[in-house]
């Protein structure tokens, strides 16, 4: 490329405005360490090989007592665990500042306190500590509703990087990776927001949103990359999520990149008015955006998944699971199989849900599948494109099955046929999409386009 004159300023500009950002980052380090307290006035020295548990709590305790900064110069600190009992801000420098386990279940508990900032830590479990329960974490916060955790890393735990139980807050711009169960685990949530994060190599989780019973969360995860998410512990969607929401309302699921998790990018079990939208997801072993079970409200839009066993699945009419807008995906390569009969289906739904504006190409067996069985209840796929999918549309038409409608959609390449009635898995009617063919009772379909 030429080199020009303008080009040579616009350069420059970027170089000194890089070198203004790193002078900043400097000055705020210098200026921490003179107008907050610093560890190593209280004996915690980086690099040493023994436990420092002792000295770094007696910072803490101190901090909190003169409600000062506490600073942690870069280095690697060895600690068993360490007690938050108040407001505190802890700072460290990104990418240096190391607290590394020496032993015992977690490095850090938050507790008793509203406001609590952590920032710059790298958090290391050294894969010291025994495996625990899902709840339990590499820093554990508990009813913090002003917690802040900004550049952060939660290493190498055999438990979960993050534990948060009943906080409110925000988590962003950190890195949660090779933890044993998930990286991020927030149950009981009054309103967490988790953006800009990198999730990844994770044995069982990504990050989790949960309640300890049915009711409004109100967390926002968005903006995170998620890739390489593990089962390590198996069952049957429990484990192997990159985003997993359960029992939680209100929850925004937005604009994540999500891959190569064995099981689901995003799965929502039993979570009401929850939203999936934006998000860019592939590679996936098993449902990719996964709505099941007894929830009621749901908004899955403008995702694009690439590569799974089913794309989207809007299920669960059994146990209540109702009241969906699917619209504007984009779903492509569903040919992964999975260990049941369901594999191959781009777009599946049961209850009084609306599939509009999606385009799916090459899946296995189907584009959109509407009910299973007597699952079936208000169901509508209208103005959805279908490309080269064995059969276009599916609807169940099993006795019992409630009513669906079918009608302009655009089918191309459907070498089995464009739409059928099917009892569970058997086709049971001609191809719909032509004309003079009878129509079940439960189905409408017109103004279909098959090429």
């Amino acid at each position: 490329m030429t080199t020009t004159r303008r080009s040579f300023m616009a350069g420059s500009a970027g170089i000194g405005a890089g070198l203004a950002v790193l002078a900043s980052s400097g000055a705020h380090a210098k200026s921490a360490s003179r107008t907050a307290l610093v560890a190593s006035d209280f004996g915690a020295k980086p690099g040493r090989s023994k436990p420092q548990t002792g000295a770094l709590q007696k910072a803490i305790t101190a901090a909190i007592k003169q409600k000062r900064t506490l600073f942690l110069p870069g280095g690697t600190y060895f600690t068993n665990t360490l007690s938050i009992r108040g407001t505190l801000h802890v700072m460290g420098v990104p990418g240096q500042t190391q607290i590394v386990a020496a032993g015992g279940k977690s490095l850090l508990l938050v507790e008793d306190t509203k406001t609590v900032a952590l920032d710059g830590l790298t958090f290391d479990g050294n894969f010291a500590a025994p495996l625990g329960e899902t709840l339990g974490g590499l820093v554990e916060c508990r009813g913090t509703s002003a917690l802040r955790i900004e550049r952060c890393s939660f290493l190498r735990s055999r438990r979960s990087g993050l534990s948060l139980k009943g906080c409110g807050g925000s988590v962003t711009g950190s890195t949660f990776a090779e933890n044993r169960n998930a990286g991020l685990f927030s149950i009981d949530s009054t309103g967490m927001t988790i953006t800009g994060n990198l999730v990844e190599k994770c044995e069982n989780n990504g990050i989790l949103i949960w309640q300890s019973k049915k009711r409004r969360d109100g967390s926002i995860v968005a903006q995170n990359r998620i890739r390489n998410i593990g089962a390590k512990d198996g069952g049957s969607g429990q484990n192997g999520n990159g985003i997993n929401i359960y029992r939680a309302a209100h929850v925004t699921v937005s604009d994540n990149v999500i891959s190569a998790c064995k099981f689901s990018a995003v799965r929502c079990n039993s979570g009401d008015n929850v939203q999936i939208t934006g998000n860019n997801c592939s590679d996936l072993h098993e449902v990719a955006l996964y709505v099941e079970f007894a929830f009621q409200g749901a908004v899955v839009s403008n995702n694009i998944v690439d590569t799974a066993a089913i794309g989207i699945a809007i299920t669960n009419l059994n146990e209540g699971g109702r009241l969906a807008v699917c619209s504007g995906n984009l779903i492509r390569n569903i040919t992964r199989k999975r260990f049941n009969d369901g594999w191959g289906v781009g777009i599946g739904a049961d209850g009084d849900t609306a599939l509009t504006g999606n385009v799916v190409e090459n899946a296995a067996r189907s584009g959109i599948a509407l009910g299973w069985g007597q699952y079936l209840q208000n169901a509508v796929a209208t103005g959805n494109m279908i490309k080269d999918c064995p059969i276009g549309v599916e609807a169940t038409t099993t006795k019992g099955a409630g009513r669906a409608m079918i009608s302009n959609n655009i089918i191309s390449g459907a070498k089995k046929g464009a739409i059928f009635g099917m009892h569970w898995n058997k086709p049971v009617t001609g191809d719909l999409a032509k004309p003079g063919v009878p129509q079940p009772d439960n189905l409408t379909v017109s103004g279909n386009q098959a090429v």
